[in-house]
């Protein structure tokens, strides 16, 4: 998913916020759908190599329970209202993070972040001081040197696209970056 397709994205779910939400529902195991009320639902797809998010007006199959350990996780901790989403730049990770859980067993706030970097997806559930609590897919050292993906490990965002943010660029950057340079390099650039 590209990084000005998910901004699109976002901007329409901030619109929306604070959310109350209903429990999450899983279509599957690669799916995890957050209803939100009065109407609507996040849908998070961690299938690779095309992680995706989508905010969709229709709901999953109602009782589609936790399919992998990482989703029972996602339903037990992230059970308060939506409260805030972000995106660093342009990059293709959002972060959303959830207040509280009020219930018969109190939740901390918690974040999600939805990595949405092609091959290298991940979901990743995050307590308050950014400590990882639980991984859609683990990633050790033997698979990546940049960082490792495991609970009790600090949380380490995937490197930050180096490209020219198009919102807030001139005429004279988009000039200055693609002088020269054949169009289908544009997605690399910008």
């Amino acid at each position: 998913m590209e990084g000005l397709l998910l901004a699109q994205v976002l901007d329409g779910l901030r619109t929306r916020l604070p959310a109350d939400r209903l429990a999450w529902r899983f279509d599957g195991p690669h799916t995890a759908v957050l209803p939100l009320v009065p109407e609507g639902a996040l849908w998070l797809f961690d299938r690779l190599p095309h992680p995706r998010v989508e905010v969709r007006d229709d709901q999953p199959p109602s009782g589609a329970g936790p399919v992998t350990g990482f989703q029972a996780l996602l339903a037990a901790r992230a059970t308060g209202p939506l409260v805030g989403v972000d995106q660093p730049g342009l990059d293709r990770v959002a972060r959303f993070r959830f207040g509280p859980g009020t219930g018969f067993v109190e939740a901390e706030p918690v974040e999600l972040v939805a990595e949405l970097t092609g091959r290298n997806g991940n979901l990743i559930l995050l307590d308050r001081a950014g400590v990882i609590v639980g991984a859609a897919r683990e990633i050790g050292a033997d698979v990546n040197r940049y960082r490792e993906v495991r609970p009790g490990l600090p949380y380490v965002s995937p490197p930050p696209y180096e490209k020219l943010d198009p919102r807030d660029a001139d005429a004279a950057a988009l000039r200055s970056v693609l002088a020269g340079r054949r169009l289908r390099k544009l997605r690399q650039l910008v």
